[in-house]
């Protein structure tokens, strides 16, 4: 009997997303076998990455690598836990097949011939509703968010997109936090 494939599966939190891993799990395996019958060929080690940050990414990545010993990778990335593990995926030799939601402006200052990416490129999205929002409403127009989006690069790449397309006035307002209640919001400051 041979064992089954082990993919470590790098599983942050997201609060828009809470079952986004899972699903990608599911449909996995749902394409490695369609019929649904004996899946004992591949199995799924989870991780929980917190909010994916670099620090908690490599740890999880250490531990699914020497003490879980993974024969590939997988899961949800950021692009800035990619330089911190790289080194642990070539040095022990891993394939790894990441997925992100695209919030952050790819940078492949590492690649790796290890490593591939599937992205849902949520900034491709913003760039092209910023085109689009500039032609359909004009040059003047204020970017609104809060904190959380603030710190992606969505805004940049809808700022770039209405810019593209003839924008030279674009406000920005990133809405102040109550660090004692984070749904109750001032709007003072805006208005």
């Amino acid at each position: 009997m041979t064992r089954p494939i082990k993919i470590g599966f790098l599983a942050p939190y997201s609060g828009v997303y809470p079952f986004y891993g899972h699903h990608l799990m599911a449909g996995m395996l749902l394409g490695l076998y369609p019929g649904g019958v004996q899946q004992d060929g591949v199995q799924f080690i989870p991780v929980y990455t917190e909010m994916g940050d670099p620090k908690h990414t490599i740890q999880a990545v250490n531990k699914l690598v020497y003490f879980d010993q993974v024969d590939m990778l997988s899961g949800l990335i950021s692009y800035r836990s990619v330089p911190d593990i790289i080194p642990v995926i070539e040095t022990y030799n891993k394939l790894a097949f990441f997925f992100d939601m695209g919030e952050y402006i790819p940078y492949f200052n590492h690649l790796s011939p290890n490593v591939f990416y599937s992205s849902q490129q949520l900034w491709q999205s913003q760039y092209a509703l910023g085109y689009w929002a500039n032609k359909e409403f004009g040059d003047t127009g204020m970017m609104v968010m809060p904190v959380y989006e603030s710190g992606y690069h969505l805004n940049s790449a809808f700022f770039k997109g209405a810019c593209a397309a003839g924008a030279k006035n674009m406000g920005l307002h990133v809405l102040p936090r109550d660090p004692i209640d984070i749904r109750r919001f001032n709007l003072s400051g805006f208005f």
